[in-house]
């Protein structure tokens, strides 16, 4: 203590207002005196990258022990934690660093990359082994990783650009799209700097970009990457290359969300030929094309040739993978959809609770699998009336999207607006009012205006005030959604045609002596 005070060291002191003062600078000298081993110093750096979360003390034997290059006999955490530097919290069992220490360890040491490559190692193999489809609780250590890209540097090394792309995945997973676009658009920066543009790892980081913007509904920009992406896959592997076949899929699959349906058509037909040619009939890639070109044909309405293709690709799927299989549960929920669209509800009824029980006899009860069905199956009763069974059943869907994926995933958004509908057809206006407002506050947040979840949540809420003549209110919201529908799908499309006609209905109602379109032309000169 002698010696800490000489340097200046106080523990505890107030200036001459009696106000306590920040002794940050006190620490530093204390750090200084502490005679840390380079190891120890390694340790703490790694600490001050890390956000205030107690990290598991299993984990940080992973991790930072294979950082520093010494062994758990050493019991470097343990001798860290009795100097004072670390602290442990007793019941999650895991180390953290206090704010005051991480910030100034963090400005004095300036974690340079090359001290941290075991860190980062460890850190992606634990991200490799996380199962998707399970409790989000399970990856609380990505926000760890987030800050090892933010502050060690690590998104313009090429060595580590794997780390940012897993990262990118599991946040596209968790539906935090933003975050997974900063991360891709670094990958691609370092991939095009390293390899240029013309080279199949640019081309891959250009298909995980897109894959994000075709999930925030910009299918403009998703359409951009995936024609580069195919364009350099056909240069460098040739046509018939599965990576090749894989990009013709996924344009295809941006054409049928802008509703281009010829030209989804074309590119599913030609993946599905290649396929044919090259693997044979009996291949699962030759069934999931065959899944792909009935899915087109029956948002077009031609069920009868979507069937033939869904049960070409079921045949293939037992006879490859047997009864029971993921695949097989798939297979008789596109059949179930295919008929609950035509009208044929007993069919759609029985395919649905033969993948309900297959995925729960594969999955478990708790899996967002065994929630999408749910789901589906509760739009069915919904279509056939029976509003208290399909009440119980997205409930059920709900129950487990939050506890698995959370309150702010997709898919559990996508719950509150069904839950909404049901309600609005059921003429309970305020439970659906509440739930269609909390969807759309999600989706702006998530999506902004421009996205086809926004447009949906917001022609809900406008059906409801239409539904109690409060007319006004309707025209505000059918407008923001008319306008989202042909920003992101065209003035023809059907669904844009259908708002359009609400819009009409909502204002002829409200105004039957008025000029509709007149009154259109002005409010979309308005929003221009």
């Amino acid at each position: 203590r002698d010696e800490l005070e000489e340097k200046g060291f106080q523990l505890e002191y107030k200036d001459e207002e009696d106000e306590l003062v920040n002794i940050q600078k006190s620490y530093e000298t204390l750090y200084d005196l502490s005679g840390l081993t380079k190891e120890e110093q390694n340790i703490l750096e790694a600490f001050s990258v890390f956000p205030y979360i107690p990290l598991a003390a299993e984990t940080c034997n992973e991790w930072l022990l294979a950082d520093a290059g010494v062994s758990e006999d050493d019991d470097i955490l343990t001798g860290l934690y009795r100097k004072g530097w670390l602290q442990f919290d007793m019941k999650k069992a895991g180390y953290s660093l206090h704010p005051v220490f991480a910030k100034f360890i963090y400005e004095k040491c300036k974690p340079r990359i090359e001290a941290h490559h075991g860190l980062i190692k460890e850190c992606q193999k634990c991200m490799e082994t996380l199962e998707i489809g399970y409790n989000l609780e399970d990856y609380y250590y990505i926000s760890f990783a987030e800050n090892i890209v933010e502050k060690i540097g690590i998104e313009s090394d090429i060595e580590n650009i794997q780390f940012i792309d897993i990262l990118a995945y599991l946040l596209q997973y968790m539906g935090r799209y933003k975050n997974a676009e900063v991360l891709y658009k670094k990958s691609i920066e370092v991939t095009e700097e390293t390899f240029g543009k013309k080279h199949l790892e640019t081309a891959i980081s250009y298909s995980n970009l897109a894959v994000v913007y075709k999930k925030q509904g910009n299918y403009e920009m998703a359409e951009e990457l995936y024609k580069e992406s195919l364009m350099i896959h056909n240069e460098i592997l040739g046509e018939e290359h599965f990576d090749t076949n894989a990009c013709c899929n996924n344009l295809a699959g941006v054409y049928k969300k802008q509703g281009n349906y010829k030209m989804a058509e074309k590119l599913y037909k030609k993946s599905l030929h290649i396929y044919e040619r090259i693997l044979g009939e009996k291949h699962p890639f030759t069934a999931t094309s065959y899944n792909n070109l009935a899915g087109l044909y029956r948002i077009q309405g031609k069920y009868g040739k979507a069937e033939k293709l869904y049960k070409k690709s079921l045949i293939i799927r037992r006879g490859l993978l047997g009864e029971e299989h993921p695949s097989i549960a798939t297979s008789y929920n596109n059949f179930a959809v295919l008929y609950d669209d035509c009208g044929k509800y007993k069919k759609a009824k029985k395919m649905y609770e033969k993948s309900l029980i297959l995925r729960k006899e594969l999955l478990g009860e708790k899996h967002p699998s065994v929630a999408a069905i749910y789901n589906n199956l509760a739009m069915l009763y919904s279509n056939i009336g029976k509003y208290k069974k399909a009440e119980e059943l997205f409930g059920k869907s709900l129950v487990i999207r939050k506890e698995v994926l959370g309150e702010e995933h997709p898919d559990t958004i996508n719950s509150y607006n069904a839950l909404a509908e049901l309600y609005n057809n059921m003429k309970e206006y305020k439970k659906a009012e509440e739930f269609y407002k909390k969807s759309l506050t999600a989706r702006l947040i998530m999506f902004g205006e421009e996205h086809i979840d926004t447009a949906n949540s917001y022609n809900g809420l406008a059906s409801v005030y239409r539904n109690q003549r409060n007319y006004e209110i309707a025209l505000n919201y059918y407008l923001k959604a008319y306008n989202a529908y042909i920003y992101i799908l065209g003035l023809t499309h059907k669904y844009t045609q259908i708002v359009y006609k609400n819009l009409k209905g909502a204002y002829m109602a409200y105004n039957p002596e008025g000029n509709f379109e007149q009154w259109l032309e002005e409010k979309m000169k308005e929003t221009e």
